[in-house]
């Protein structure tokens, strides 16, 4: 799974969910991070890094400006 986000500068966040291969994914982006979290172990890119959550493990990330 290849996660970039990105909102516009007039939403304050974005929050959603999505099914993912079996895992039900939790996303919440600001213009400063976004989180993830998910029922299922989990891999991930963002810009070129790799990333793995456990089940109910929430991660934090920085945005790239």
């Amino acid at each position: 799974m290849l996660i970039q986000p990105h909102i516009p500068d007039t939403w304050t966040s974005l929050k959603f969910m999505i099914n993912w291969r079996g895992a039900k994914v939790r996303i919440h982006v600001t213009h400063d991070n976004f989180s993830i979290l998910s029922n299922k172990k989990l891999q991930f890119i963002n810009y070129g890094q790799n990333y793995q959550i456990e089940p109910q493990e929430k991660m934090e990330i920085p945005l790239k400006k």
